[in-house]
């Protein structure tokens, strides 16, 4: 887990094929993935902050944090 806002939470996923006959293993894919929680209600739902420690951490903190801002910026200027 990368970020969390009050309702959504960004999620690092990292995709990697591997030859079954050698083992060999090679990343084909990165990708952010974003979610929001709901309720029982089907409505958006508070999820717990992270707390990042690591310098890694905090750098992915941070990067996510960003992406959402650009997001929200698009969204404002449509």
């Amino acid at each position: 887990m990368n970020f969390t806002g009050t309702t959504s939470m960004e999620i690092g996923v990292k995709v990697f094929a591997q030859n079954p006959i050698t083992g060999e293993e090679r990343h084909t894919n990165t990708c952010y993935a974003t979610f929001v929680a709901l309720g029982e209600n089907g409505r958006p739902a508070r999820v717990p902050p992270v707390a990042p420690e690591t310098d890694d951490e905090k750098r992915r903190f941070e990067a996510g944090r960003a992406r959402r801002e650009e997001r929200l910026a698009k969204r404002r200027a449509r």
